[in-house]
């Protein structure tokens, strides 16, 4: 394999158009490493963007979507056009690099693939008739398929066994990346090509200036447990079960509940098909805040600096995901929940309760089992107290191994 020595880097993104989102944080990260690498970037977002700031602009405005409602029983003839129409929008978009200079020495990456871009990208790299040589693709790919209907999977099967031809003749030229190594050996096993993992980064500068900002508005020791629910309100991540379990650990033990706040961020996206059901959850926690309830409700989005400051000032970081989606996937929040030293609250069955100490930075439940999570809860509450130091060693790791630079120097050498 030859080395590269590459002159630019293009992150791109179709998932990328609001600033609250962890698309936008992974591309703010990605874009500060190359930066400092004194590397010339531009960053490529959806053509729904609504967000100028500081950290970078968007160059172009893809017309590719990234999310598509999943099809129920056989594909629906609408959503097999969506997916061609979406993915010769990828191609065209691709099109634009061709007018760039210095393309030759470039790396394009993807930090979200799913199979309604993947093929206009295999489609783009064939009739560009370009060669490893030249410059490279990385493609990171997070959606699973070990729990969608057989005729889905062989669909994905068949998207992996083009990719498998095509990377015959132009070996190197397109690499395929996951976030964790669970999810690598199920890749693997499932598409039978290789895939290299690139976990999710984490910027030590962001811990580093949230540490001292919140040493210095709060000196005041803490009573309270805060137990937070961030990130979008979402079906799969077990958002609707949250009025239930928040009742139910109120009424079990109420001497001992009250001193324990619950803080809900409840922004959710309008693609998820279980909206409905989100805003009646939305509705239940309003009820019991309304009925006396430590439950602080957040219904915006936050910016990059007010997520950290929240995340900071949190204790307990719940994060009840389904493990049918999450068996193999990694999630943003929970390597930040680590990396700041919190304490966690997974389902068992996914891999982030592999990558847990249990009783020392978290504890997994058992799903769709409300009293073993309320007990959970008040075990994790008793827990968090204790073996601080081992916690913070364990975050210390965390931090080493997720800095964005690290991610940065494993994305030039695949």
């Amino acid at each position: 394999m030859i080395d590269f020595v590459y002159k630019r880097l293009f992150v791109i993104d179709p998932g990328l158009y609001k600033i609250s989102s962890h698309h936008y944080n992974h591309a703010r990260l990605i874009y500060s490493a190359a930066k400092k690498k004194c590397l010339y970037v531009e960053v490529w977002g959806n053509r729904y963007v609504t967000f100028k700031n500081n950290d970078f602009k968007i160059f172009n405005k893809l017309k590719a979507k990234y999310y598509f409602k999943k099809a129920k029983g056989i594909f629906p003839i609408s959503l097999i056009i969506k997916l061609i129409v979406n993915n010769l929008y990828m191609m065209l978009d691709l099109n634009r690099l061709k007018k760039v200079r210095d393309i030759k020495s470039s790396l394009i990456y993807f930090p979200n693939v799913d199979h309604s871009i993947f093929g206009g990208i295999i489609l783009w790299c064939f009739l560009s008739r370009f060669s490893y040589k030249q410059f490279k693709i990385v493609c990171r790919w997070l959606n699973t398929y070990e729990n969608s209907a057989l005729h889905y999977q062989f669909f994905i099967k068949m998207i992996f066994f083009i990719y498998g031809l095509f990377n015959r003749i132009y070996k190197g030229l397109l690499v395929l990346a996951t976030e964790t190594e669970y999810a690598r050996e199920y890749f693997v096993k499932f598409a039978k090509t290789d895939f290299v993992t690139l976990p999710t980064p984490f910027d030590m500068l962001d811990f580093n200036e949230n540490i001292q900002q919140s040493r210095g508005k709060d000196k005041r020791v803490k009573k309270n447990i805060c137990i937070a629910y961030l990130g979008s309100a979402r079906s799969e991540k077990g958002f609707n079960c949250l009025p239930d379990i928040i009742e139910l650990f109120y009424k079990n033990n109420q001497n001992f509940s009250w001193g324990t706040r619950f803080l809900i961020q409840c922004v959710f996206d309008e693609f998820d098909s279980n909206v409905e059901m989100i805003r009646q959850s939305i509705g239940k926690l309003k009820v019991l805040r309304n009925r006396g309830f430590n439950i602080s409700l957040i219904d915006k989005s936050l910016t990059i600096n007010e997520y950290y400051y929240l995340l900071n000032k949190s204790d307990i970081i719940l994060l009840p995901y389904d493990p049918r989606k999450y068996k193999y996937r990694g999630s943003g929040i929970f390597v930040e929940a680590l990396a700041y030293g919190k304490f966690v609250i997974v389902p068992e069955g996914t891999s982030m309760a592999k990558e847990i100490v249990e009783q020392i930075n978290g504890l997994t439940f058992k799903f769709n089992n409300q009293k073993n999570l309320v007990d959970i809860i008040y075990k994790a509450i008793d827990c968090y107290k204790r073996r601080i130091v081992q916690r913070e060693n364990i975050a210390f790791q965390v931090r080493e191994k997720h800095s964005n630079i690290n991610f940065f120097k494993l994305l030039l050498s695949v």
